[in-house]
């Protein structure tokens, strides 16, 4: 055999570096899901509550308990929300500042006043009358004394209007217009 020609059967030798570290432990593609969903969860609540119906492989019994707190936040919202809406006192509210915005587009002063005071006076009325706090005779009442502060208000001033106002409800009255006008703002 010549000293050029090498062996076959020998190979090599392949260095190996030596292991000092063992490599990081891998986690699963499920822990990873369940990490992240869970830190959604906490600190993003609805959209952690989306991810945890699509991502990770949980028991739906599990999806369903972490749910329900939405769920009956959702239901007690929407009871809340039809009482507030559904309140005389909302609604009464809300059109008294709808007649006064009408008048806002009026430019000037002086008619702008008289229209206030009589939008805002007739929603007022509606509204009290609407929602029970005065009786039927009484809306009656009321409403022909509107109507007689806009007859008044279309030649006179808004103060020589109340002070006919508050002569004709007489010394008895319960309410001046100026006391129904301070519980409006």
């Amino acid at each position: 055999m010549d000293q050029n020609q090498t062996n076959p059967t020998t190979q090599p030798a392949v260095v190996v570096p030596p292991v000092v570290n063992q490599a990081p432990v891998q986690t699963k593609p499920d822990q990873t899901s369940s990490i992240v969903t869970i830190l959604l969860l906490l600190l993003v609540y609805p959209i952690g509550l989306i991810v945890m119906w699509f991502w990770p492989k949980w028991n739906k019994i599990v999806k369903l308990l972490v749910t329900v707190p939405l769920i009956l936040t959702i239901i007690a919202g929407v009871f809340v929300a039809r009482s507030v809406l559904s309140s005389p006192e909302l609604r009464s509210g809300l059109g008294v500042m709808s007649a006064a915005s009408e008048c806002m587009k009026i430019t000037d002063k002086k008619e702008q006043e008289k229209c206030i005071a009589i939008k805002v006076s007739v929603a007022t009325i509606e509204a009290a009358c609407q929602s029970k706090q005065i009786k039927p005779e009484d809306c009656e009442m009321a409403r022909a004394g509107i109507k007689e502060f806009t007859t008044c208000m279309q030649t006179k001033t808004l103060d020589e209007c109340k002070a006919m106002m508050e002569s004709a409800m007489g010394p008895g009255s319960e309410a001046t217009p100026d006391e129904s006008n301070e519980t409006l703002y």
